[in-house]
Parts: C-alpha cells; sequence; structure tokens
C-alpha cells in the first residue's frame, strides 16, 4: 500500500502524460484535421440535424421532446467515451480535438431521429422504435461512417469475446 503522497505523484505522472499526449494531438488536429473535407462534412453533420428539427419540430411539445434529447446526448456521449477511452474504436475527424466522443453522433444525429420518431410516430411501439433505430444506426449509420473514413473500429466482437 502507497502512501498519499505517492499516490498524488503517480497520479500526476499519469495527468501530466494524458496532457502532452492530448497538447500533441490538438497540434496534429490543427495541422491535418481542421479545415480540411472531412472536417466540413463532421460540421454538417453536426449542424444540420438540428436545422432540419427547428424547422419540423411540434412548438407544443418542444421541452418534451428536448428533454428527451438531451437523455439521448448523456446516454451516447456516456458509452460513446466510454467506447473511446477503453480503445474499441476512434474517429479520425472532430469538430473540437479536445473531446473523445464524436459529436455528430451523440449531440446532433441521434438525440435529432429519436426526437422526430417521437414527434411523428407517437403511436408506434417503443420497442419498435428502439429495434428500428437500432438497425438503422448499426447497419447504415456505422457502415456509412466508416466507408467515410470517420469511424474506426479498433476490436471485433469476435475479438472481443475470445481474449
Amino acid at each position: 500500500m502507497i502512501n498519499k503522497q505517492e499516490r498524488t505523484e503517480e497520479v500526476a505522472r499519469y495527468y501530466e502524460a494524458i496532457t502532452n499526449t492530448n497538447s500533441e494531438y490538438v497540434k496534429y488536429w490543427f495541422e491535418n484535421i481542421y479545415g480540411h473535407w472531412d472536417y466540413w462534412i463532421v460540421v454538417l453533420l453536426t449542424i444540420s440535424p438540428w436545422i432540419i428539427w427547428f424547422l419540423v419540430r411540434n412548438k407544443q411539445s418542444q421541452g418534451r421532446l428536448l428533454m428527451a434529447g438531451l437523455l439521448m446526448m448523456l446516454f451516447a456521449s456516456s458509452l460513446d467515451f466510454l467506447g473511446v477511452v477503453s480503445g474499441r474504436w476512434f474517429y479520425t475527424t472532430d469538430v473540437i480535438p479536445t473531446l473523445p466522443s464524436f459529436l455528430p453522433w451523440d449531440v446532433s444525429i441521434f438525440p435529432v431521429l429519436i426526437m422526430l420518431f417521437i414527434q411523428f410516430k407517437p403511436e408506434l411501439n417503443p420497442w419498435l422504435k428502439a429495434l428500428v433505430f437500432s438497425l438503422f444506426n448499426s447497419f447504415v449509420g456505422e457502415p456509412f461512417m466508416k466507408w467515410l473514413g470517420l469511424y474506426v473500429s479498433v476490436i471485433t466482437a469476435s475479438e472481443m469475446y475470445h481474449q
């Protein structure tokens, strides 16, 4: 068992390494990602769903829909963060280089799709909505992001279970 001072020094070394790596990545981001064609696609994917939602939203249900969207943002960002920091996947282009999560999915596409689903298909079974949402994102969204080169899966499910 180490004492408090030693533990503080060890933890400080880890945070220093993280800070140095982040600084290097931000420099790389400004030199190689910012302003590149895929950066602008990611910016468009981050902003355009909200513009669409703003134009078609039901103003009477706006508060309820935004709460559902916020909950989706929290879930998506948390799970995405865990996947990135555990080394399961990473993104080659970020809107903001210091956030490990992918903003277009976590704070734009996922929550807006959920809000639109709730608004336009309120009578549809929630389990069916969840199934359609999951299938769409798994078999359309993720492969599309891989095809664009924005998403890289580091470890496959079979590798994960056979370690």
